[in-house]
């Protein structure tokens, strides 16, 4: 049987309990609104198309939702960028608490996210990327984004406690 989603999460953050116990509450935090925003982008994707097809058929409330959504999603980026951050400082200080493999996946996830995370934080640090990256954004890169914390080093990390690694 396939775990729920917030369950991966939260059994994968206890993994982060060896390089520092304060990760793991963050980590089910970010879990439980991927969770939320996982579960809201059918909703956020319809109220889309209805929005160009027939703009004048969306309330307020769906733009509120939309705005909501889209804002969630910026700060779970920011959010998760951080957690990524301080882990592989962690890491790096301590090759022995993930050993050199999950230290070097920490680390390469820390590079993938954050070339996200530059043009949002600093659009004025890039402009054009910024702009390009505002540009492309829709519903399904940002879903795409908040899944792949499931397929990196964070998500092993949930596996390493259990001794599959």
């Amino acid at each position: 049987m396939l775990k729920s989603r917030i369950q991966a999460w939260v059994d994968s953050s206890h993994g982060l309990a060896k390089a520092d116990q304060w990760l793991v509450p963050v980590l089910q935090g970010l879990g439980r609104l991927d969770r939320d925003l996982f579960d809201e982008t059918p909703t956020i994707t319809a109220n889309l198309n209805a929005q160009r097809t027939a703009p004048h058929t969306v309330s307020d409330y769906q733009v509120d939702q939309f705005d909501r959504y889209i804002y969630q999603s910026f700060l779970w980026v920011l959010a998760a960028y951080e957690l990524v951050r301080t882990l592989d400082e962690i890491c790096r200080a301590d090759h022995k608490i993930y050993g050199h493999s999950l230290t070097q996946d920490v680390n390469q996830f820390k590079h993938q996210i954050e070339r996200l995370r530059i043009p949002l934080a600093k659009p004025h640090a890039d402009a054009r990327r910024a702009k390009k990256l505002l540009e492309a954004m829709n519903i399904q890169a940002i879903a795409s984004v908040l899944l792949r914390g499931r397929e990196t080093g964070l998500y092993r990390l949930g596996q390493f406690e259990k001794g599959a690694r």
